[in-house]
């Protein structure tokens, strides 16, 4: 199923760069006009009539992941490195406002690894997040747009393996003894929009406890690097 997605998605980017070059993403309006009804995005000191300021996006990158936790044989705090991807969608939340909320649904994975004395652990989680941010829109120029953005994650565990190579076993990291399906966090970042290509960076910080233990803490602490295009 996760093939069939990244397929899928790889697809839909290689088919739809020129619909894009049409139109540009969020944030790159035609030349600049006077105000006309219906919302429009400020950029420079002037208003761009942007018509109605709804975006989807294509998202794919790489995130390098750690778990912190007080108990050991969860404690993986050595990075790991997944692959992200997904879809977003976002709107001005006012007329002639620079500010846009942005959601969508995306695959993320997530993870860490564990050595200590007698032990050699990876864990990957593998989840699908729905990002919930407001991002703040600053012109640079006619085409580039600097977008600082902040907000929540929630997400559900879809998959993931435990890999001991001690033991040489496998498990699933979603186990009764190991982590919980449900997480969610602050998330944090900036993204920088030349027509319909994106760019950002941003870092995860779990605020859910992911431990099944009731008296052990596990969190998720991950740093993203993410391509896209916006139409």
């Amino acid at each position: 199923m996760r093939r069939f997605l990244i397929l899928l998605l790889l697809a839909v980017l290689v088919g739809l760069p020129m619909q894009a070059q049409r139109r540009g993403g969020y944030g790159t309006p035609p030349p600049p006009t006077r105000p006309t009804r219906g919302n429009t995005v400020y950029g420079r000191g002037s208003y761009y009539d942007y018509g109605a300021p709804v975006y989807f996006g294509l998202r794919t990158g790489w995130n390098v992941s750690h778990v912190t936790s007080d108990m050991a044989a969860l404690d993986a705090r050595s990075r790991l490195s997944r692959m992200n991807l997904g879809l977003v969608l976002g709107s001005q939340i006012l007329p002639y406002t620079p500010v846009a909320f942005e959601t969508g649904l995306l695959y993320s994975g997530k993870g860490g690894k564990l050595s200590s004395t007698g032990q050699r652990l990876v864990y990957n989680l593998e989840y699908l997040e729905v990002p919930m941010v407001m991002k703040y829109i600053a012109p640079m120029t006619e085409s580039m747009y600097l977008q600082p953005f902040m907000g929540l994650y929630m997400a559900a565990g879809v998959a993931g393996q435990a890999k001991d190579f001690e033991t040489r076993t496998t498990f699933s990291s979603f186990d009764e003894n190991l982590f919980r399906r449900f997480d969610a966090g602050l998330r944090l970042g900036c993204g920088v929009n030349v027509a319909m290509f994106y760019a950002e960076l941003s870092y995860d910080f779990g605020l859910a406890n992911i431990s099944r233990d009731d008296f052990q803490t596990a969190r998720n602490r991950c740093l993203s690097f993410t391509l896209g295009l916006d139409f």
